[in-house]
This record gives C-alpha cells, sequence and structure tokens, in this order.
C-alpha cells in the first residue's frame, strides 16, 4: 500500500480478510446473457453467503439477514428467501504439536519457510468434524501459488508444487508420529 493509506475499518487487513464477519453476493442474474438488455426483469435472483466467526450464531444470522432483505424492499417488488445451509465457524489454536509438524514438513517440502494466515475459518465441515473429535485443532494445508486461481474455474496447481506437496504429506505423517505422544 501507499505511504499514508488509511484502512477501512481500522482493523489490520489479515483481521478484516480472515477473522471479521462478511457479506458475499456469490451470484446475480436478472436476465438470461442472451436477453441481457436496458429493460426492467420480471424476477431476479442472488445467491448470498455470510463468513460468520466464532461468537455469531449461523441460524440467527440467517434470520436476521432474511429480516434486513425483506424489511423495505421498492414499491411492487416481492423478496423470497430461500435459506439453504449453515456451518458454525472456528478458530483453533495453533499451537498443537500437529501445526509444529506440518510446519518442519513444509519446510523440507518446500525447502522454504512456511506461511501461517488465518483462513477457511467457515468451511462448513470443520467445526463439527473437530467437536465431534473432542475439540481436537483443526488444520488445513492449503498449497497454492499466485497462479493457482483457487476456486476459480481456471484453478490449476503447477506440477512441481504438486510433487513437493506430496513430499510434504509424507514427511508431516513422519513427523506427527515423532511429536505427539503415544
Amino acid at each position: 500500500m501507499l505511504p499514508g493509506t488509511t484502512l477501512l475499518g481500522g482493523r489490520a487487513p489479515w483481521e478484516m480478510n480472515w477473522r471479521q464477519p462478511s457479506l458475499a453476493i456469490n451470484a446475480f442474474q436478472a436476465s438470461s446473457r442472451k436477453d441481457a438488455r436496458n429493460i426492467i426483469c420480471e424476477s431476479a435472483w442472488a445467491r448470498v453467503g455470510i463468513r460468520t466467526v466464532p461468537d455469531m450464531k449461523e441460524d440467527e444470522v440467517g434470520k436476521l439477514l432474511a429480516a434486513a432483505l425483506k424489511k423495505d424492499p421498492p414499491f411492487g417488488v416481492t423478496v423470497e428467501v430461500t435459506p439453504e445451509t449453515t456451518g458454525g465457524s472456528w478458530y483453533t489454536d495453533g499451537s498443537a504439536p500437529a501445526f509444529a509438524a506440518a510446519k518442519k514438513a513444509l519446510r523440507d517440502g518446500y525447502g522454504k519457510e512456511p506461511v501461517s494466515i488465518g483462513c477457511g475459518g467457515s468451511i462448513p465441515f470443520v467445526e463439527p468434524f473437530s467437536r465431534e473429535l473432542g475439540g481436537a485443532p483443526a488444520l488445513l494445508i492449503g498449497v497454492e501459488d499466485p497462479y493457482s486461481n483457487a476456486h476459480s474455474e481456471n484453478e490449476s496447481l503447477h506440477l512441481g508444487d504438486f510433487r513437493k506437496a506430496t513430499q510434504s504429506a509424507i514427511r508431516f505423517y513422519a513427523e506427527l508420529v515423532r511429536a505427539t505422544p503415544h
């Protein structure tokens, strides 16, 4: 960022990106691409997602969003909300032995110091899975480079990164055995 840039929200960028709630419109359609023109469409739809954080109740947040969307629609507009799925947020302690084992394995596999970032805190299956395992810390490892285009229609993984990730995974299992009490 340029010197003197003021950040919105008063928080560090990593916190805004990974630890604060967010609302995203993932898709929107008012007409077909073929029929797109300067007209008023009879209907439209949007897929909206909310990232919840550990102090939020996802069912309550969904009800609040639905109420807000229905509260004051434009004249002649009816708003219908169809909830699809919810998933609990989670946050994990990175001091568990598995995290140290993963860092060593990734360092050995890639030949560089790994970078830990906080993301993925609203992946729906992680919180219940961790809870059912007695609160075991969730360790998620994403392998990508800037050209991976993660989650896009042209996502890819360089074969060299795939090889290094495979080597790191093998090393991780060995490190995990050494790092955990028997």
